[in-house]
C-alpha cells in the first residue's frame, strides 16, 4: 500500500490492499468508505476454497471518494460501483456517461467504458 502526501482518512474507512492500493497526493477518503481489492471465486459451485481473485486500485491525486461509497472493481472498462441507497445508484446510472466522459479525459486515455451501479453493502470478513 502505497499513502501519498496529505491523504485524509475517514474514521470507520475499511481499506483491503491485498490487491494493492495507491493513494496519490491528497487523497479524501470519506467516513465509512470501503476500497477492496480483492473478490472470492468458486470451485465446484463453492466460494469456500475458491481462490482469491485481486486486482489493484488506484485513486488519483485530489480524487475525493464519498462518504459510505465502496470502490469494487474494474473489469475490462466496466467500473463496479456498490451505493448503500438506490437513490445513488440510480443517480451514477444517470450520470454515468458524462462521468465515463470526465474519466477518459482525466486520464487521457479510455480506461472505462461504462459503470455498473449496484446496490448493498459488501460485508466486511469475520476478523474474530
Amino acid at each position: 500500500m502505497e499513502i501519498g502526501n496529505d491523504v485524509f482518512l475517514g474514521m470507520g474507512c475499511w481499506l483491503h490492499a491485498v490487491g494493492g492500493i495507491v493513494l496519490e497526493d491528497e487523497v479524501l477518503i470519506g467516513p465509512y468508505a470501503m476500497l477492496i481489492t480483492g473478490n472470492h471465486t468458486q470451485i465446484d459451485g463453492s466460494y469456500r476454497f475458491g481462490p482469491a481473485d485481486t486486482a489493484p486500485i488506484r485513486i488519483g491525486s485530489g480524487a475525493w471518494i464519498a462518504a459510505h461509497a465502496t470502490v469494487v472493481a474494474e473489469h475490462a472498462g466496466v467500473l463496479e460501483i456498490v451505493c448503500d441507497e438506490s437513490v445513488w445508484a440510480a443517480e451514477l446510472e444517470l450520470m454515468g456517461p458524462d462521468l465515463v466522459e470526465r474519466l477518459t479525459a482525466s486520464l487521457g486515455r479510455p480506461a472505462v467504458v461504462s459503470l455498473r451501479c449496484r446496490t448493498g453493502r459488501p460485508e466486511a470478513p469475520d476478523l474474530a
